[in-house]
C-alpha cells in the first residue's frame, strides 16, 4: 500500500499542516467563546454584542426557516438573543458557542412552533371583506356539502 505524499512533504495525510492549522482554529475560536462567555458573566455588555453580531444572521435564517414568515423569525430571533442573554453566564465549553446557540434556537423554535393554535372564527354571521366563514364542527360532511351546494 503506497500513501500519497502530502506537500512540503513528510508523507502521512494526517500530519499535512492544512489539518494542523484547522485544529489550531478551532481550539482558538473555542476559547474566544468561553471568554466571551467569562466577560458576560462579569458583566461586559460588549460580550453579548459581539456574540450577537456573530451568531445574529445564522439564528435569523434557523427561525425563518423553520417559521416560513419574517415577521415570526423577527419574533423568534429576539426572543433566542434573550434567552442566550440570560444563559450565556452559563456557557461552559463543552461545544463550541454556534452550537450551543445553535441548539437553543432550534429548540425555541420548535416550542414555540409546535404550540396548537386555534382558529379564530369572525364575530359576525356573514362574512365581511377579508373575513373567512368557518365550517360549522357541528354539522357533519353531508351537510357541508349540501350546504355548499346552495
Amino acid at each position: 500500500m503506497r500513501l500519497i505524499e502530502a506537500k512540503g512533504g513528510s508523507g502521512t495525510p494526517w500530519e499535512d499542516p492544512v489539518g494542523v492549522a484547522t485544529v489550531s482554529a478551532v481550539v482558538h475560536d473555542l476559547e474566544l467563546d468561553v471568554e466571551l462567555a467569562e466577560r458576560h458573566r462579569c458583566g461586559d455588555i460588549r460580550a453579548f454584542n459581539e456574540v450577537y453580531a456573530r451568531f445574529e444572521e445564522m439564528v435569523y435564517n434557523l427561525a425563518f426557516r423553520l417559521s416560513g414568515n419574517y415577521e415570526e423569525a423577527a419574533d423568534l430571533t429576539q426572543e433566542i438573543f434573550l434567552r442566550i442573554y440570560r444563559h450565556l453566564g452559563s456557557f461552559g465549553g463543552r461545544s463550541s458557542l454556534k452550537t450551543w446557540i445553535f441548539r437553543i434556537a432550534v429548540n425555541h423554535c420548535r416550542d414555540r412552533l409546535s404550540r396548537w393554535r386555534p382558529l379564530t372564527q369572525p364575530l359576525g354571521d356573514d362574512p365581511s371583506e377579508g373575513e373567512v366563514a368557518y365550517a360549522d364542527p357541528s354539522r357533519g360532511p353531508e351537510e357541508l356539502a349540501v350546504a355548499a351546494d346552495e
